[in-house]
């Protein structure tokens, strides 16, 4: 159903802020906010279904640091929507969003999107995220 893969390129992965906080049991808890352009064309007749997979670096980690994640919370909405013609119908959606790879030490957070556009004539545009995560230093 979502066979097809958007990996975003660095590039379009455009962080808006972050936030780090020490928790009172000495670990950390970031918030990070941003947009993820993934410019998905809809289907003609039916709707394109994708896996959108955008990675998302930690802001403030020196070489060679990592943080692994024991708690998260992230959040994703369309950000931007375009349609070239408006006569016939069209339509957008993000179906259900996680993240992956936040057992183990990383410096960057994978987030992953299943969406879907309908209409060769309207895109998907853009798409705000919103993450919490709290974790330690490797």
């Amino acid at each position: 159903m979502y066979d097809e893969v958007i990996d975003v390129a660095a590039d379009d992965v455009r962080p808006a802020g972050w936030v780090r906080t020490v928790l009172g049991d000495g670990q950390v808890q970031y918030l990070l906010t941003g947009v993820v352009v993934p410019a998905v064309r809809g289907g003609d007749s039916d709707w394109r279904k994708v896996t959108i997979r955008a990675t998302i670096p930690y802001p403030d980690l020196a070489a060679g640091q990592r943080f692994t994640a024991t708690q998260w919370a992230p959040s994703v909405s369309v950000a931007a929507l375009a349609v070239e013609t408006g006569d016939a119908p069209a339509g957008w959606a993000i179906d259900e969003f996680a993240l992956t790879g936040t057992n183990a030490p990383h410096d960057s957070v994978m987030l992953e999107v299943k969406a879907a556009c309908r209409h060769g004539a309207a895109f998907l545009l853009r798409l705000s995220y919103s993450i919490v995560i709290v974790g330690s230093y490797a």
